[in-house]
């Protein structure tokens, strides 16, 4: 009973469900072959490759599908679908950089309806990969697979086979950012440019096949060169671009690389003035070095005011319009292409000339100009300078009389150096400016300053002069007056020696009474200096003989 049952299941055919996408049947048709066949389809998230035989520059999705055998025979492979089919035949594993390796056979128009057909001997429990995909890159559909042969083949999808052995397990990632700072270049055959994009440096440590995936909110777009990327000329180096072939606006890019060369991915967007972050996901048989090639921005803050110069802007030749205009002058460490754009809250305009400019003259020397080449009313100027020429950029409004602060941002290769030029004298004033600054407020002002210079310099040195002065008259006044006491010493002194001298001669006569009976002289040849003499005691005075012994013994 348990026979007949499976001899007749076998003879009616079972279905089964492999997962969501791939149906697997099996049936005995007449004359001893059995047929199996296997049902899936291709997605726009699909894996890609490069195929055989088919266009280096394009992706073809693909599904890989293990077979095997019981019976070692001639089997026959023959797809059904609406698509035009593509298949062949691997033995063993799969190098997707290099499908042809591993490759045994394949057909592209062998069945009906541009379905290939292969007939293969497979020898019994042996691993064959059957790599289905399409003629033409980029398509996706419903297919089925029919296999007859001398007994039940065995087609699974190759999901551990696929991650595994056959496409690449390295991946490199990198992020990014979009902003109204961003350069920008004309994506489209529009000449706007108006484009922001980013520039990312490509090295591959190993030769081989890689696929570059962006993953964004913005509607992204990949342009893909060869050592080196011109915005100015967008299709030089170009090796191949794309918009959505990964699906949801995110682009799909697949090149070969080798090892030695440098490549650029320009990652930028589809429509124009969009924003926003990025990730770029890279596989491959290896890692790959991802390094932004980000231009250096240089900046430089200003102001247009009353004290700025002014010009006629809208018409060279008419005297009356009033522009405020801030020349200055730039210079590039490197020779290349710069972009100069501005960020204010006024309607901006400029001007770039060479080597020199002249107000009276604003067509002289002038190389290039730009009013609202970016957003919010905003100038943006590209231009290719070289580094041992100077050039001017004058910043004005497109309106007259307006005034206000501005930024210049310039994007480049290198360094830009600015440096602001002073206002011309003879300059015209505008609207509120004339009653608020008076036409000699310059004068007034370079007075001033000149006075406050005098005075910072004139200042310090009168002060330290009479410094010096009280220090000398100081000194004088302490030297006189030692002089003089040192003086007065020596005339004292010389006083006392005269008096002892003299009371050494006088004749003293000891009485009982100590009375001295005749007065005391002192001899003038006795006397060194002419000094008055003190006139003599009177004759009634007597001095004691104790006073005059205390005397001569002092």
């Amino acid at each position: 009973m348990n026979i007949f049952i499976f001899v007749f299941i076998i003879q009616i055919g079972f279905v089964f469900n492999l997962n969501n996408e791939t149906v697997a049947s099996v049936r005995i048709k007449r004359y001893g072959h059995m047929t199996t066949e296997y049902m899936s389809r291709l997605f726009s998230f699909s894996p890609t490759f490069v195929r055989p035989n088919g266009d280096t520059n394009k992706l073809y999705y693909y599904n890989m599908i293990s077979v095997k055998v019981l019976m070692t025979g001639v089997y026959s492979f023959t797809s059904k679908s609406k698509i035009d089919t593509y298949g062949s035949f691997h033995d063993g594993a799969v190098d997707l950089s290099n499908p042809s390796k591993s490759m045994i056979a394949y057909d592209d128009d062998s069945g009906d309806h541009e379905q290939f057909q292969i007939n293969l001997n497979m020898q019994s429990y042996k691993k064959y990969i059957l790599l289905f995909t399409t003629y033409h890159p980029n398509v996706t559909g419903e297919f089925t697979i029919v296999a007859e042969g001398p007994t039940s083949v065995a087609l699974t999808p190759n999901y551990n086979f696929i991650w595994e052995s056959t496409i690449p397990t390295i991946a490199s990632t990198y992020s990014g950012t979009l902003s109204p700072n961003s350069p920008s270049f004309s994506r489209s055959s529009n000449n706007l440019n108006n484009y922001y994009y980013q520039a990312i440096r490509i090295r591959a440590s190993k030769d081989g096949n890689y696929t570059f995936f962006s993953s964004s909110s913005m509607d992204t777009y990949g342009y893909f060169y060869s050592d080196s990327f011109d915005p100015f000329y967008s299709s030089k180096n170009l090796i191949t671009s794309d918009d959505e072939s990964d699906g949801y606006g995110q682009f799909r890019i697949s090149v070969t690389l080798k090892s030695e060369r440098k490549y650029i991915l320009v990652v930028t967007t589809f429509r124009q003035n969009i924003t926003g972050n990025f990730l770029i996901k890279v596989l491959g048989p290896a890692l790959v070095n991802l390094s932004s090639t980000g231009p250096i921005i240089s900046r430089h803050n200003d102001v247009l005011s009353c004290n700025s110069s002014t010009f006629s802007r809208s018409n060279w030749n008419n005297d009356t319009d009033c522009y405020y205009y801030q020349a200055i002058r730039i210079r590039a460490s490197k020779d290349g292409n710069y972009t100069f754009f501005s960020i204010s809250s006024m309607n901006t305009y400029v001007y770039l000339y060479k080597n020199s400019f002249d107000s009276s003259h604003p067509s002289q020397n002038l190389i290039i100009s730009n009013d609202d080449g970016d957003t919010n009313q905003q100038f943006q100027l590209q231009t290719t300078l070289q580094s041992q020429y100077t050039y001017i950029l004058v910043v004005t409004t497109t309106n007259e009389d307006n005034r206000g602060n501005f930024q210049i941002a310039a994007s480049g290769l290198s360094w830009i150096f600015f440096c602001s030029i002073a206002p011309t004298k003879d300059r015209q004033l505008c609207g509120n400016c004339i009653t608020t600054y008076p036409p000699d407020d310059d004068n007034n002002n370079n007075d001033k300053s000149s006075t406050k210079i005098i005075i910072t310099i004139v200042v310090p040195i009168s002060s330290v002069c009479v410094l010096i002065v009280i220090c000398c008259c100081i000194c004088r006044c302490r030297r006189k007056k030692m002089i003089n006491q040192q003086l007065t010493l020596m005339g004292t002194n010389q006083t006392i020696r005269t008096r002892r001298s003299s009371l050494r001669d006088i004749q003293i006569t000891e009485t009982t009474t100590n009375e001295i009976d005749i007065p005391f002289t002192i001899p003038l040849a006795r006397v060194f200096e002419p000094l008055e003499e003190e006139p003599p005691p009177p004759y009634t005075s007597v001095i004691p003989h104790s006073r005059v012994y205390d005397i001569i013994h002092k």
